[in-house]
């Protein structure tokens, strides 16, 4: 069950080398023990494999495509398998990261405290992440001044960029409805936190956009795709709602990230697939050249020996027919070992979109049942409450 996705757009600091070493760092630096591999000692190669029990790092370099796949694999006591997967390619300087957990029924929704990958952090720290246009990727918000404000006005008429906008207006009391130090943690590397320095900047704001913006505690979730209707989340105050406003807000942003579709080279299994394939390619060719130096010898032997020249053709044409029969088995070998291979990432690929749709669509419904909080707006804390109680 896909639990998180993103691409990241990486900058040419973070060599090969130095992304290995960023991954091993992120592992031995865990708070949790139990997640650290113990005695990892890398010696430079681009294919290994460490295992510590049931923890295992794997490491794949994938050539043709210049990319470098690393999958960390950790096995709960209860057969709970959990992936997570760094794929960095370094020809588009782009970075693939995901969260897999093997099915759970007991585990439909998105556990409402998730946060993404603290490897995200680590990328920030080392100034790994390049702009996206003129904000920075990171695990902290970005307050928006009155001078400012022309960026909210800018997004909220239509300006796009590659994450997700996530702005939290102030309250009428000029707060901020939720933390919004913990909401751009939690979304590092998923979506940039804007927060409004000032409800004073209202009036001009909604003069810029026509009033479209959030404003009095409300919250917009502004996409990267115009055809992606932007989300409003509209401010309400009752016992432990900044909790539950606060989650509703970060599992709708991760949710529409697990719902993009992304290409197969950016994924663990993408790139072992192409390994595989390159690696048939190439056994074929090593058969073929094996089989003609076979045939070359053939003939030398057979020219040696013109007295039996009967006897030589009848052997030439034999040996060409079993050659002959040789290769042509063995291209209709590859041939379908490639059409399976082609089906099996195909309907791989289509099973794990639709287990993503379905994971969002259950994430993105917004009701919950009635006995805990409904999507009406109380006209006083409490008041959904009292009604069921007198009820």
């Amino acid at each position: 069950m896909l639990l998180f996705s993103t691409i990241l757009s990486i900058a040419d600091s973070l060599t090969k080398d130095k992304f290995i070493e960023l991954v091993i760092k992120w592992n031995q630096g865990s708070p949790h023990a139990d997640n650290v591999i113990s005695g990892i000692e890398w010696n430079g190669e681009r294919n290994i494999k460490f295992e510590d029990g049931r923890l295992s790092l794997s490491i794949e370099e994938y050539r043709n495509g210049n990319t470098i796949a690393v999958r960390y694999e950790k096995k709960d006591d209860d057969g709970v398998v959990w992936d997570t997967d760094y794929v960095m390619n370094f020809t588009t300087r782009k970075m693939g990261i995901r969260l897999d957990r093997s099915y759970l029924e007991s585990a439909v929704s998105l556990n409402p405290g998730f946060s993404t990958p603290h490897f995200i952090s680590l990328l920030i720290e080392g100034n790994y992440l390049e702009k996206d246009n003129n904000l920075p990727v990171s695990n902290k918000p970005y307050y928006i001044e009155n001078e400012e404000i022309g960026i909210i006005a800018d997004i909220v008429n239509g300006k796009r960029y590659r994450l997700p906008i996530v702005y939290v207006s102030k309250t009428y009391y000029d707060e901020f409805p939720v933390d919004v130090s913990r909401m751009a943690s939690r979304l590092k590397g998923v979506a940039h936190v804007l927060g409004q320095k000032s409800n004073c900047s209202n009036l001009r704001l909604r003069e810029l956009c026509d009033s479209k913006n959030e404003y009095y505690g409300a919250i917009g979730i502004y996409y990267p795709m115009q055809s992606e209707n932007h989300k409003k989340f509209f401010y309400r105050q009752y016992p432990g709602s900044e909790k539950q406003y606060l989650d509703r807000v970060v599992n709708a942003v991760i949710s529409f990230g697990n719902s993009r579709m992304v290409d197969s080279l950016y994924t663990w299994q993408g790139v072992n697939h192409a390994l595989l394939k390159d690696r048939l390619e190439s056994q074929k060719e090593e058969r073929a050249a094996a089989e003609n130096a076979r045939r070359a010898a053939l003939y030398e032997v057979f020219a040696l020996e013109e007295e039996q020249e009967s006897v030589k053709n009848k052997a030439i044409e034999k040996a060409k027919e079993e050659a002959n029969a040789i290769l042509d088995d063995f291209d209709e070998d590859i041939r379908r070992l490639q059409e399976q291979i082609d089906e099996l990432t195909h309907a791989n690929e289509k099973l794990q979109y639709e287990n993503q749709g379905l994971k969002a669509k259950i994430d993105s419904i917004q009701e919950q049942p009635l006995l805990y909080m409904g999507t009406e707006n109380e006209f006083y804390p409490g008041e959904i409450k009292d009604l069921i109680l007198s009820t």
